[in-house]
């Protein structure tokens, strides 16, 4: 009797934590953050990136805009609502020419709106043209936006580990290696040149407008549509509940496996079979379809 009383005890807590996993997943797919207003910059700085091998954002929770542009210096620029609590004003260490910006400012929570986050500071990024080495962002909360005032950026390697946020690229990327870790958040990846594109992710939609690279995609909840696409070498996506939409440009030496449990399955690739690169296409409930 006292054993079973334990077992039941036990299937209660397990019950109890599934809930709450579940119950952060569904709000984490409709909420919104609240927009900042009359906002101010409450610091700026510039630094040298000169024998710097790497910059690192280290964010709790803001929205970071980061632009490629023809300033001589990176430029940091930290914004925030002063009507509410006073923020914390972000740091900068410089470790063995690895550049760290922190900031550990958390969101605010409203019991009066209670489906929403309110963010309380964003960030503009300016990164020099000229600079071709690595870029890291790891954020618990906030999204990501890239944009490029040039025909490419010259950044080498770009590594972000999301929890919470979108990423968005305005601009063209042409680098050696994207990756993104995340749990809930869409990509947009925009343009994209790199020699492989990793992505691991649990709730959000992939997209891209024009891909060229090694690409090597896991996704939980959600679409991954790619226009416009070169397979550079093997690749593999896949998606548990969403479709997987590819069109491919000319030049592709691809074969094509794919697997679908519920849905359909349509491969209009005339080398289907005869390709180089195989890429591996799989979903559990959702189509595939392949666009020569």
């Amino acid at each position: 009797m006292e054993k079973n009383h334990s077992n039941n005890i036990v299937r209660a807590l397990a019950f109890i934590f599934i809930l709450i996993i579940l119950g952060f997943v569904i709000f984490s797919l409709f909420w919104q953050a609240e927009p900042l207003e009359d906002v101010k910059v409450i610091k700026e700085m510039e630094y040298s990136l000169t024998q710097i091998s790497k910059v690192s954002l280290d964010i709790r929770s803001a929205d970071i805009n980061i632009i490629v542009s023809n300033v001589p210096n990176l430029k940091i620029e930290q914004y925030s609502n002063l009507g509410k609590k006073k923020q914390k004003e972000f740091m900068l260490e410089n470790e063995n020419g690895v550049i760290t910006i922190k900031d550990d400012n958390d969101f605010s929570f409203s019991i009066f709106k209670p489906w929403t986050w309110d963010k309380e500071v964003y960030y503009n990024l300016y990164i020099p043209a000229h600079y071709q080495k690595d870029l890291s962002v790891d954020i618990e909360e906030g999204d990501v936006t890239f944009t490029s005032n040039n025909d490419s950026s010259k950044l080498r390697n770009i590594d972000l580990h999301l929890i919470t946020g979108d990423f968005i690229n305005e601009g063209y990327l042409n680098l050696q290696e994207f990756r993104i870790d995340g749990i809930t958040g869409d990509v947009r990846l925009g343009e994209i040149d790199a020699n492989t594109v990793d992505i691991k992710t649990i709730t959000g939609d992939i997209k891209a407008d024009r891909m060229k690279a090694v690409a090597n995609i896991q996704l939980t909840t959600g679409d991954i549509s790619l226009k416009k696409v070169l397979f550079m070498g093997n690749s593999k996506m896949s998606t548990v509940t969403g479709d997987i939409s590819i069109d491919l440009v000319e030049g592709n030496n691809c074969t094509f496996e794919s697997k679908t449990t519920v849905g359909d399955i349509r491969i209009d690739n005339n080398r289907v079979g005869e390709g180089t690169n195989q890429v591996t296409l799989k979903t559990t409930t959702g189509d595939i379809k392949v666009n020569d």
